[in-house]
């Protein structure tokens, strides 16, 4: 997910979304997945994920993720 935000390139955010069965089975509740927390927030902002039709995908699947983090994405999105 890193890599998407780096390069910038389509085919990451293709590959991020392919994985989206993969976000299922983390415990968002956690404290050692704050790293992860923080890559999630920002496909919510990214302009390549709002871009892409895989990321336009993704974004609505990572609101389903947890109700904090649903919180979380709406508070960076008012922001």
């Amino acid at each position: 997910m890193s890599r998407s935000f780096t390069l910038n390139k389509k085919q990451d955010v293709y590959r991020v979304c392919g994985l989206r069965e993969a976000f299922v089975l983390f415990d968002f509740v956690d404290e050692s997945i704050e790293d992860l927390k923080l890559l999630l927030n920002r496909c919510v902002i990214d302009s390549l994920y709002m871009k892409t039709e895989e990321g336009r995908r993704f974004i609505p699947f990572a609101f389903g993720l947890s109700r904090q983090m649903l919180k979380e994405f709406l508070a960076l999105i008012r922001f």
